[in-house]
């Protein structure tokens, strides 16, 4: 049984709490009274005789004893006197010693009977022990309980990951259950997977994480994946209950060439599989515009049945009464200035902030927990509050343009040119290149520490960074900074002009045409499109550059951050770079996608290249009828030798038989031949490894379908081995289905849940805000 501080309630909460366990206790039903001043009653039972006793309950965490007791002498004991109840019951969330109970019960005698009713941390803790349901009910303290903390600490997810546990603890304090909560978890146990849809900043990320310390704390091991699903199957092995969180899993801000080639139908059949698996859960993010992109774009994706995993978080998931709680929480919790609060509570100015249509969570906690960085005064308050939710980028705007150094503009802009998560090496490489060349353009002097001052400066603010293994990991503070930045850079031809004539990685040149494209874009596509040989130049220069992005966080067995071996295909570059050829086109594209085609027809005779990506590249040439200048004989004859060399997986298989039926001719009845000689020399050691293998029907069922591909292309006549494989399936299949469910140690039922929607119980919530500072 955990032992509480109780520092993750608000007061309102603290008092919810008392009055259940009182009720549990005493058997009998309190009465309620709205938040607020009180004239000394929180709670109270009246007997049938017009006898009553009442309950006051002060949550003083972080505050002490002392503090506390000046305040009962000078407030409490008046009012108590003044009510003369029949007995009073006094509950504290602060650690008392038998001498303070002593001095309250002095204080409120005759009222209070005996230090019995006085209630301080220990007692409410015993009674915890005593009632577990009531802790279980209560959201915000069985996720904050020390065995589930102790489980989220070590986690490879959150020791290995930006998944610190103080962030994670910050954001339960504030967080409100809505209905998006019960929905998302209904999903996730009906179907074991849940995709949060919304618009930015709407919680999609922190409804995904608290579903994720949910199963954690009921022993699934959660499993983040950063580049593709493909990590998801290497960790499938890692413990007997998984879930898989994808945060972004179609990206961040636009949906980006996200899935690589085929990844959309390894997607589906891992969800299919998580369906018939009560081991696993699938969580995964997007921004809802970005799914209905994919499912466009996607021709699987939109055959699939995804509404049945959907979870859309929208404003009418939240109640009045929800978002009156969450802007409470917020400034309960963030040690906003007096001046500040107060703003607030004049003419119940927050009353505009919970009803406006643009009510957003994420523009709330800027403007409680970072005020100080937008630089407004108290008396500007609440109305530079309402103009953030009615223009969320001006909220960016003021500190980027006033408030922030010119090294840290510069740090941001080209952060906004990188993927989601980079190597704090690869920003500090990418940002000099770009910094010394508007040095040189604009003659200003920079200084060698510009760069760590910068850092330093944007630092909880504009961006995380967070130690991950031997490595320094960067991103965003939130995704609406670059959304900011994306408008920003997408108006400002002079800044992309010298990020083209600067960058260090291709990932740049892919960012910058995705801000080519924006609408607003008009000035920087006139400057590209007039001096074409900028944007290409930088194509041509970054093509076989290093990849910038995070690959594979957590290993199979937990390991340490790391890129992935193989980065991004210079094969799938290609591709890109023919797609941006098609919607910007010059003389001068022609020659650059020629050259980068040679490296990599080079790099396939020398042996090294990507089998997957190679495929794509080829069906796109095909499409677009364009060899570029090469010889497509020639190519496609390395094509294929590089295809049949040294197959070592299934897929190395089914790449050969794909080209094969692609460019028909190309592939002789020799190369069949010896594809076939060396798929019998592979398959029957892997059938064995299959047939004895401890993993989950998915995989077995994916690679088997694979598998029997392969058979039919060849005419090989080989049914049995499937016989043997289906019955294998079957096995793991009535495995998986009869295994144990969850454990239920942690999981709260779904509470009945009374929501007041009255301005009036609003009011009385904010005028607890009023009361001294001490009780904050």
């Amino acid at each position: 049984m955990s032992k509480y501080d109780f520092a993750f309630l608000s007061s309102f909460d603290f008092e919810e709490l008392v009055r259940d366990l009182l009720q549990a206790e005493l058997s009998v039903t309190l009465e309620c009274f709205k938040s607020g001043r009180d004239g000394g009653i929180d709670l109270r039972y009246t007997e049938n005789e017009g006898r009553n006793f009442i309950v006051q309950c002060k949550h003083y965490s972080g505050s002490s004893v002392k503090t506390l007791l000046q305040r009962l002498r000078v407030e409490e004991r008046e009012k108590v006197q003044r009510l003369k109840p029949s007995r009073y019951v006094f509950a504290t969330s602060l650690g008392l010693t038998p001498r303070n109970k002593q001095e309250i019960l002095k204080l409120f005698s005759p009222y209070c009977l005996s230090t019995g009713d006085i209630l301080g941390r220990d007692d409410l803790n015993n009674l915890l022990r005593k009632f577990p349901e009531i802790e279980k009910r209560n959201f915000k303290l069985w996720l904050t309980s020390h065995a589930v903390l102790e489980r989220v600490l070590h986690s490879a997810i959150f020791t290995q990951t930006d998944f610190d546990l103080e962030r994670v603890k910050r954001k339960l304090k504030y967080y409100v259950q809505n209905e998006s909560y019960f929905q998302a978890k209904a999903t996730l146990e009906k179907h074991h997977c849940c995709i949060v849809a919304g618009i930015p900043g709407i919680g999609k990320t922190t409804l995904a994480e608290i579903l994720l310390i949910d199963y954690l704390a009921r022993g699934f091991q959660p499993i983040r994946v950063i580049g593709d699903i493909k990590e998801a199957m290497e960790v499938y092995h890692s413990a007997p209950k998984r879930i898989y969180y994808y945060d972004d899993f179609l990206g961040q801000t636009s949906l980006e060439n996200k899935l690589a080639k085929n990844e959309e139908q390894g997607l589906l059949s891992f969800i299919e599989a998580a369906e018939r698996t009560d081991s696993v859960r699938i969580v995964l993010t997007t921004r809802e515009y970005i799914l209905n992109q994919a499912r466009a774009s996607y021709e699987k994706l939109a055959r699939s049945n995804f509404e049945i995993f959907k979870c859309v978080i929208n404003l009418s998931n939240y109640t009045r009464y929800d978002r009156a709680k969450i802007l409470f929480n917020h400034v309960y919790f963030s040690g906003l200035s007096g001046d500040y609060r107060n703003a607030l509570l004049r003419d119940r100015s927050y009353m505009k902030i919970v009803d406006h249509p643009n009510f957003n969570p994420r523009i709330i906690e800027w403007m409680t927990d970072f005020i100080k960085e937008t630089g407004v005064r108290s008396e500007e308050y609440v109305f530079s509050f309402l103009d953030n939710l009615k223009n969320p980028s001006r909220l960016w705007e003021h500190a980027f343009h006033n408030q922030i150094s010119n090294a840290s503009r510069h740090l941001c802009l080209v952060l906004a040119t990188l993927p989601a998560e980079v190597f704090r090496s690869d920003l500090e490489s990418a940002f000099w290149l770009f910094y010394k060349r508007r040095a040189e353009q604009f003659g200003f002097q920079t200084m060698p520490n510009d760069f760590l001052k910068a850092l330093k400066e944007l630092e909880g603010s504009f961006i995380h960074t967070q130690r991950v293994g031997e490595s320094d990991v960067v991103r965003f503070h939130n995704p609406s900074i670059k959304d900011f930045l994306e408008g920003y850079l997408s108006s400002s031809p002079t800044e992309v002009g010298a990020i083209c004539s600067s960058a260090m990685f291709f990932d740049q040149c892919i960012a910058l045409w995705r801000y080519c494209e924006h609408e607003k874009a008009t000035k920087v596509r006139s400057i590209l499109r007039t001096q074409p040989e900028i944007f290409w130049g930088c194509i041509e220069r970054t093509f076989i550059s290093a990849d910038s992005r995070l690959i594979n966080v957590v290993s199979r067995h937990g390991g340490l951050i790391g890129k992935n071996k193989n980065e991004k295909p210079i094969e799938t570059r290609a591709v890109q770079t023919i797609e941006i050829e098609k919607g910007f086109s010059f003389d001068g594209a022609t020659d650059v996608i020629s050259k980068i085609l040679r490296v990599v027809w080079t790099r396939l005779k020398s042996g090294s290249g990507h089998k997957g990506g190679l495929l794509l590249l080829l069906s796109c040439l095909k499409k677009k009828a364009c060899w570029y200048g090469l010889s497509t004989d020639e190519f496609l004859e390395t094509a294929k030798i590089f295809l049949m060399k040294s197959p070592e997986w299934i897929d190395d298989f089914k790449y050969y038989i794909e080209f094969r039926k692609d460019f028909p001719g190309v592939a002789s009845k020799d190369d069949d031949d010896e594809m076939m000689r060396q798929f019998l020399e592979f398959y029957p050691a892997q059938v064995e490894s299959w047939l004895y293998d401890e993993d989950d029907s998915h995989y077995l069922n994916d690679e088997v379908s694979t598998f029997r591909n392969v058979f039919l292309a060849f005419d090989l006549g080989l049914e049995g081995e499937f016989e043997r494989l289906e019955e294998r399936i079957s096995e793991l299949e009535a495995r998986a289905s009869g295994e144990e469910s969850a454990s239920d140690e942690y999981y709260p039922s779904t509470p009945s849940r009374e929501r007041p929607s009255e301005d009036e119980d609003i009011h009385s919530l904010f005028d607890s805000l009023a009361e001294p500072s001490s009780d904050f």
